[in-house]
Formats: structure tokens, C-alpha cells, sequence
């Protein structure tokens, strides 16, 4: 059996329906898919769901990735906003906010009706990011809303997840689940703490939504339009050496200078086209068999050295088609596709994350490499489709 076989197969076992049930979950009006067949990851998250709409799209479940968007508007009219995921201990923060570029995976699969609620529910998930997540300068920064005894609770969660003491304080609990929001949990991307950065991710999607409203709230192009460009120029701070961009470091006024794929975000978008710093960055993260999600030698970290991420490779590989770099475009590609392969052919599975730097399943020092579906095939069969047609969705 081939991988894309094993998708067609089984991504079917991912959908869910709300029974109410369990008290922790969220009852969600539409079914729902989860990351995860089996045992682990058994709710629906958040940027999980962007990445594995592009697999329920390219196996022929377009309606259930419509469901799945229907179930983020439901969210935003709910909270304000959508969740990390829709268990009890994950509404406290959200993610980074790919609901506008899911909604144009399916834009014109839509009924007039579903457009209209969809893009009253983006404007007010932007809201969400403008009003709760911004700082005395104007950037977006993750952060996430509990009681100081949460906060506290989640130092000595980070203790025994990634082996290392951290101070049992308020401040360091919320900089941690912040950094839960990210998605990114954990990595070597805040060092001074989450909530002191605007995370270049974080304002590039938020650039994304801009431009995507000023397409479809047609009576305020104008004033869409004028914040994306002013975001674009703000955004020129976050531009370090050689030209790369970083998470920008709001207490000391600078760029992080940690490379990450959240680098590749602003290219992905069309902030900028630069395909010399989209090349410098490539070369700090590329290795044998695809991308590391960022550069470190400190151990520990998941989203980091060595392992290699689906949505990071997606990433990496539309930002080097919007710069125009179709070598490097196709190489990624390839690296991915062929380490799920050959991996797959000696295990049988898919795993959430893998080892690009020798070529094995994931280092999972936090808590282990699950089997799962969800994003690592929506990437590995959109990956293939550009590889054997030239057209990424």
C-alpha cells in the first residue's frame, strides 16, 4: 500500500460528531475532523484544521471541510474567537488565525448565505487579535486568558514536558501558554518570554486576512486595503540580518535573530517578494531529508532542530513558489514526500513529525511521536499534487 492509498483509506476515521457526552468537549454543531484515527489528539484544533482541509479537499470531502469551517464560525460566535481546540483546558488561548485562508480553499464552494456568515465571523475574529493581543506598539503578540493559578499550573506542565527548570511565577506561566497559542509549543522562538514578541507568523496571517477582507468586504476595500499596507510597513522591523525576518523582540526593539520557519510566513503571504531572503533563510533551515522548524542546539524543544513539521514544510514550499523559486520549491517537496514514504514502507503509519536532519520518525521529547493523520497527510497529498501537476492548494 502507498501513502496516498493509506490516505483514501482512512481519513474518513477522522471525522467526529458531537454526542455531548463528554463534558469536556465542546458540542459542535457540524461533524468534525481530528488529527488523530486513534488515542491521541481526539478533538478538533485549530491550525491543525487549515492544512487538513487540503487532504478532505483533495480526497473528494470538500463537505466536510466546509463543516469544519462551519464549526469555526460557530466558535468565533461563541467565544469571540476559535480555540487552540475545542477541549475545556484549550479555550483559554487560540492559534495562529488560519481562518481566512481556509475560507478561500472553499470560497467558491460556498452558498451566498455561508459567505456572508464566514466573513462577519473573520471580521470578528480579527477584532479578537486587534483588541486582546495587541501591545502598547502596535503588534500582535500571543498570549492566553486564565487565573494565576493556571498560569502557575502550566510552569510545572513545561517542566516535565521539556526536562528543564523554568520559575514558578505568573509571568512565566502566561509567556508559556502563550506560547501554546503559537502552536509552536515549545521552541527556541521567545527566549524573553512569548508575550514580549510580535511573532512575525502572527502578523503576516493577520496581513492575509487584511487583504482577503478588502477582496470580499467590498464597501470597506479602502480602509482593508490602507491596514494591510501600513502592516507591511511596520513589518520592515522585523527584517534582521541578510534580510530574513524574525519574531521582532518588543522589550529590546530588534529582531529575535532565532532563525524559524515562522520566517517563511511573510513570502507565503505576499508581505514581500524577495526570493535572496527567502534563499538566506532556507540555507539556515534546510537539511538532508527537509526543513528543521527552528535553529537551535538547546534540547528539548519539538519545534525545533531536528524535526521537520508538515505545515512548515507547506509553508516553506508556497513561499518559494511566491518568490518564484521553483527549484528550491520542488526540492522541499520532494524531501517531504520521500521521508514519509520511506518511512511509511517500514512502519506502516504517518507520524505528527520527523526527523529531517537523519531521516527517522520525529524526536518527541515532550511527549512522544503519535501516529496521525490530520496535517501530515493534507500536506504529504498537496504536496504531491504540485509535484505532479505544478499547482499547490
Amino acid at each position: 500500500m502507498t501513502v496516498k492509498e493509506y490516505i483514501f483509506a482512512h481519513i474518513a476515521e477522522t471525522t467526529r460528531k458531537s454526542d455531548g457526552k463528554d463534558p469536556d468537549l465542546v458540542v459542535l454543531p457540524k461533524p468534525y475532523t481530528v488529527p488523530s484515527i486513534k488515542d491521541s489528539f481526539q478533538e478538533m484544533y485549530y491550525w491543525d484544521t487549515y492544512f487538513t482541509n487540503k487532504g478532505l479537499i483533495l480526497t473528494g470531502n470538500i463537505q466536510q471541510a466546509i463543516n469544519n469551517l462551519e464549526n469555526f464560525a460557530f466558535l468565533i460566535e461563541k467565544f469571540g474567537y476559535i480555540p487552540n481546540g475545542t477541549r475545556t483546558p484549550l479555550l483559554n488561548r487560540s492559534q495562529p488565525p488560519f481562518f481566512g485562508l481556509a475560507l478561500k480553499d472553499v470560497w467558491s464552494n460556498l452558498t451566498s448565505e455561508q459567505k456572508q456568515r464566514f466573513a462577519n465571523a473573520l471580521k470578528v475574529e480579527y477584532s479578537f487579535w486587534q483588541s486582546r493581543r495587541t501591545n502598547a506598539d502596535g503588534f500582535e503578540h500571543y498570549d492566553a486568558e486564565t487565573n494565576d493559578d493556571e498560569y502557575l499550573a502550566f510552569t510545572y506542565f513545561y517542566e516535565r514536558r521539556v526536562g528543564v527548570e523554568t520559575p514558578h511565577t505568573i509571568e512565566r506561566g502566561r509567556d508559556i501558554m502563550a506560547e501554546a497559542e503559537s502552536g509552536w509549543d515549545f521552541s527556541p522562538r521567545f527566549p524573553n518570554g512569548c508575550t514580549k514578541y510580535a511573532a512575525v507568523d502572527l502578523s503576516s496571517l493577520l496581513y492575509a486576512d487584511e487583504i482577503l477582507l478588502a477582496e470580499i468586504d467590498t464597501d470597506n476595500a479602502d480602509i482593508w486595503l490602507k491596514r494591510a499596507n501600513q502592516r507591511k510597513g511596520k513589518m520592515s522591523a522585523m527584517r534582521g540580518e541578510k534580510g530574513v525576518y524574525f519574531d521582532y523582540d518588543c522589550a529590546y526593539s530588534k529582531p529575535s535573530g532565532v532563525y524559524s520557519c515562522a520566517g517563511f510566513f511573510p513570502y507565503f503571504v505576499g508581505v514581500i517578494n524577495d526570493k535572496e531572503g527567502f534563499g538566506q533563510l532556507l540555507a539556515e533551515l534546510e537539511y538532508p531529508y527537509g526543513v528543521i522548524s527552528a535553529k537551535t542546539e538547546q534540547k528539548g524543544f519539538q519545534w525545533a532542530t531536528p524535526n521537520g513539521w508538515a505545515p512548515l514544510f507547506y509553508v516553506c514550499v508556497a513561499a518559494a513558489i511566491a518568490v518564484s523559486d521553483n527549484v528550491s520549491a520542488k526540492r522541499i517537496a520532494k524531501k517531504y514526500i520521500h521521508i514519509l514514504d520511506e518511512i511509511f514502507q517500514k512502519t506502516g503509519a504517518l507520524y505528527e513529525k520527523y526527523d529531517v536532519v537523519t531521516g527517522k520518525i520525529g524526536i518527541g521529547e515532550e511527549y512522544g511521536t503519535p501516529e496521525m493523520l490530520g496535517w501530515t497527510a493534507g500536506i504529504y497529498l498537496s504536496l504531491q499534487q504540485y509535484l505532479e501537476t505544478g499547482k499547490l492548494i
